[in-house]
């Protein structure tokens, strides 16, 4: 349901990999492995790349929080919908959400020159 990399994935990968996780931010050894980039891998990247992501990805959500949240009554409906889904972990994630809030927001209060009328 969720994509390989949404940010539900990435947190049930850290749950999973807590102990090989607490281990490299100690700087410990783990399974007999000093070198966590030709070892250790989780989601298919190395430890400190893995922690990266996630930390971004979690970054990009709360931020698409944020200015959904902001932004919520100047949203048009199908823009509400998609950024809620977005938030959720479909299609892209929390970066759709981000670039749908704001050309929504845009959209939404007349100021883009891409309004269509019927």
């Amino acid at each position: 349901m969720f994509a390989k990399y949404s940010l539900q994935s990435l947190l049930k990968a850290y749950k999973d990999n807590y102990p090989l996780i607490n281990a490299y931010l100690k700087g410990e050894s783990v399974e007999g492995y000093n070198d966590y980039a030709g070892g250790a891998a989780i989601a298919g990247m190395s430890v400190g790349i893995f922690l990266l992501v996630i930390f971004l990805t979690f970054g990009l959500w709360i931020w698409g929080l944020i200015i959904t949240i902001k932004y919520w009554k100047e949203l048009p409906v199908w823009a509400q919908v998609i950024a809620i889904l977005g938030l959720v972990g479909f299609f892209v994630g929390p970066l759709l959400t981000i670039i749908i809030v704001y050309v929504g927001k845009s959209v939404g209060t007349g100021k883009s020159k891409y309004v269509f009328r019927y």
